[in-house]
């Protein structure tokens, strides 16, 4: 498990695992292609989900999608576009895992707590601007 960035150390070593690094021999297998939304985020992975941030449209989405199959199990919608020259548009964030819940903060300051198994919304928070 990987509690935080680059793993429980943050050195970005995972002990006692074996991967196969002779690809021409031993080549990885694509188990699905699924296209999503920009953005710079990357998966949260608990069980048979994976959870990622992405940009669709006018929405920034929080994400959850079958390992196995790649197939949408349920997507959060928020109205928020993010873009810069840089970067291009899209969240910056990879969620959170913690006791059955998603936590994310999108490119534009939104922060939400959602339901890991439906993306219910159990709290959202926004960034709100002191007027001029």
């Amino acid at each position: 498990m990987w509690p935080g960035f680059r793993g429980p150390h943050r050195n970005g070593i995972v002990a006692g695992v074996q991967i196969k690094t002779d690809w021409t021999t031993s080549p990885p297998v694509a188990m699905w292609r699924r296209p999503i939304g920009p953005g710079w985020s990357s998966f949260a992975v608990r069980g048979d989900l994976v959870y990622t941030q992405e940009q669709r449209g006018p929405d920034e989405v929080v994400a959850c999608y079958k390992l196995t199959t790649g197939e949408p199990v349920w997507a959060h919608r928020d109205k928020a576009r993010f873009w810069e020259s840089n970067g291009g548009p899209g969240p910056r964030g990879t969620p959170t895992l913690s006791n059955g819940h998603v936590y994310t903060i999108g490119a534009t300051g939104i922060a939400n707590a959602l339901d890991a198994g439906n993306g219910a919304v159990v709290w959202c928070a926004t960034r709100r601007r002191k007027p001029p």
